[in-house]
């Protein structure tokens, strides 16, 4: 999905600058936790590292807050939204409740709770205390918070002191449920004497004890969900879930495996229907698509798959519209989001198309400037408009990518990773070739598209001819722990740069040395400095180079003769110089991008707006635009035209 969080601006920025927000934004997406839908049927709230609540007719955005956590629950009334954020530390375990109005999504209460469940009058909200990570802690104890007052109460009954919650090896199942009428709390326990997950069940109101479980030979619990009628649960394991006695925890059946499949996943991936009659899962296929089942929540018998999903499932769950009526939404491992009929077996609405799942490394623009392309950690590579911000495609998977550069005068990408080199056919989104198979960690076209060098620190550079995929020679550079590399605007010579804090021309089809740069202040303190990045001027006549400690020089290329340094500072991540050679950009570590004067230093601008690391920007082809990729999953297009 994309979010627009601004519209393109065009005045210009003045010396010094700061810009709090980009002109487009391509919006990253993070795994999906859960999700609720609104009694009523009309909105749907997902929760992830932010919330985000989708009209569900549309299928638009109506809301979203960087405030989210891994449970999300309406009340019975759909006037309250509340969410809860965990965090597990060393020694404890504790998080905070937000609730909203459902219908302003203003904040109404903040209070700290591990777990929320909104009382069946929906004028009160259960919370549920965290807890110490050491044997004699007590245990969690509940509080009722008035949703009119805003007042907590404490219960004085807690879980018997004999138990505690179960949260390590917690991986993605929820660890506690309430019956569809609200009166039951049902928790994932284990005893002190029997170390093994079991299920309890307390009232809702009172928070005392109602079934104490038995302790019983069983396997770990991964996930549990229990039958709306509370008379059963689903215990998830790493083999087959099996459907088990509330009260009594007696085995009821073994969930029949699938056929020509690879065994059925625990974790969120199995659950209840409202009427308790059946359960829905997924296969879990290393190879190929995720596949809906359902059983027979009393025979656990199979029946016939109800449907197939594109992309692998990462996270299944089922969103109560009536008593009776029921709609079902699966998540990918990319964060994308489908609402499906389970009794048509159709996908009925699309939610959160698009996007990265995790934080992009590498961004580049076309040529013309009309295409961005952009690689995540997980290995995807999507295709942008640069104008309109639109997702044009996802390209065929190559592992990791560490660098992507479009191939000038042609219609295709480059991307170098652990497999080697992988170049796409943009049109389609193809790998059309592929250049070795070692670790490549930078690659460079050369002006006429003819020739591509790639860095790998294993083997030194890697020159290939692309007319027919031939490898030309292998530079040295496995001493020397190539750190980036380029062509010169002539294509005649490649420069690289590395651990021996020295600049390199080579002549890319001879592998001979032709010149190498060293800064004045290493000649005199006789310390390499690691230069990790460099550029040529738009013109060829300077080359510069940044160090590891943010110290940026330039020497001239005829002569090799240093024309002037200055020192930048440490944190720094990315480096872009401007088409016009005035202006270049940096990305550091804290996620501000700033844009400076190549040869006085002097401060352009500022630009505010990323949360992590900026490993990768690129301008245009005119240079009024800049392209930052962040590891908070966020494309941002800045306008930085002088």
């Amino acid at each position: 999905m994309l979010s627009f969080v601004a519209a393109f601006c065009l005045s210009p920025f003045c010396c010094g600058q700061t810009s709090e927000a980009s002109a487009l934004v391509l919006k990253g997406h993070y795994p999906v936790y859960g999700m609720a839908l609104r009694p009523g049927g009309k909105q749907v709230a997902v929760a992830s590292y932010d919330l985000e609540v989708y009209d569900l007719e549309t299928g638009k955005l109506v809301f979203h807050s960087a405030s989210s956590g891994r449970r999300i629950v309406y009340s019975h009334d759909g006037k309250w939204l509340a969410t809860v954020q965990v965090m597990m530390g060393m020694l404890d375990t504790h998080g905070t409740v937000t609730v909203w109005d459902a219908d302003t999504f203003e904040q109404k209460h903040r209070v700290g709770g591990i777990e929320a469940f909104f009382a069946p009058d929906s004028k009160k909200l259960i919370t549920i205390s965290g807890y110490a990570h050491f044997q004699k802690a007590k245990p969690p104890t509940y509080a009722f918070l008035d949703l009119a007052s805003g007042k907590a109460t404490a219960s004085e009954l807690s879980l018997d002191p004999a138990f505690r919650g179960l949260w390590h090896g917690d991986r993605e199942g929820r660890l506690l449920e309430m019956d569809m009428d609200g009166k039951l709390l049902f928790q994932r326990i284990w005893s002190q004497k029997q170390p093994e997950a079991l299920v309890a069940a307390c009232s809702a109101e009172t928070g005392k004890l109602v079934a104490i479980p038995k302790d019983v030979k069983t396997r770990p619990i991964f996930q549990t969900h229990v039958s709306a009628d509370g008379s059963r649960y689903l215990q998830g394991s790493r083999v087959r879930p099996i459907v088990r006695q509330t009260r009594s925890n007696k085995e009821v059946c073994t969930l029949e495996a699938p056929p020509d499949s690879e065994g059925s996943r625990g974790g969120q991936l199995h659950q209840f229907s409202p009427d308790s009659t059946k359960i829905f899962g997924l296969t879990h296929e290393r190879r190929g698509p995720n596949k809906l089942l359902v059983w027979d929540s009393q025979t656990g018998k199979l029946e016939p798959n109800a449907h197939e999903f594109k992309a692998k499932i990462s996270h299944l769950g089922l969103l109560r519209k009536g008593q009776d009526e029921l709609l079902m939404f699966a998540a990918d491992e990319r964060g994308v989001v489908q609402i499906i009929d389970p009794k048509a077996s159709k996908v009925i609405r699309r939610l959160r198309e698009g996007g990265h799942r995790d934080g992009v490394h590498c961004v580049d623009f076309s040529p013309d400037g009309k295409l961005i392309a952009s690689g995540d950690r997980d290995g995807h590579v999507l295709l942008w408009d640069a104008r309109d911000g639109k997702q044009l495609r996802e390209f065929e998977t190559h592992e990791r990518n560490w660098c992507l550069k479009f191939r000038p005068k042609s219609n295709e990408l480059g991307g170098g990773g652990f497999k080697g080199v992988a170049i796409w056919d943009v049109s389609s989104g193809k790998i059309v070739r592929r250049l070795g198979d070692d670790f490549f960690q930078k690659i460079a076209f050369a002006p006429d598209g003819e020739l591509l060098a790639a860095s790998a620190p294993r083997i030194g550079v890697s020159v290939w001819s692309l007319a027919d995929n031939k490898l030309l020679r292998v530079l040295p550079g496995k001493e020397l722990r190539i750190e980036d590399l380029c062509f010169s605007p002539d294509g005649q010579a490649l420069a690289t740069c590395g651990s021996d804090g020295l600049v390199h021309l080579w002549n890319p089809r001879t592998g001979e040395t032709v010149r190498s740069f060293e800064s004045e202040i290493q000649k005199k303190t006789k310390r390499p400095r690691r230069l990790e990045r460099l550029a040529f001027f738009p013109d060829g006549s300077k080359i510069i180079a940044e160090d590891d400690i943010g110290v940026l020089t330039c020497w001239e290329t005829a002569t090799g003769r240093e024309l002037f340094w200055y020192q930048q500072g440490r944190g720094r991540s990315a480096l872009a110089l401007c088409p016009d050679g005035k202006r270049l950009a940096y990305g550091s570590s804290s996620g501000l991008v700033v844009e400076r004067d190549v040869e006085t230093g002097k401060l352009v601008r500022t630009l505010k707006g990323h949360r992590q690391t900026v490993p990768s920007l690129a301008y245009d082809a005119a240079g009024n635009r800049l392209a930052t990729a962040s590891w908070d999953g966020d494309i941002r297009i800045w306008s930085v035209a002088p």
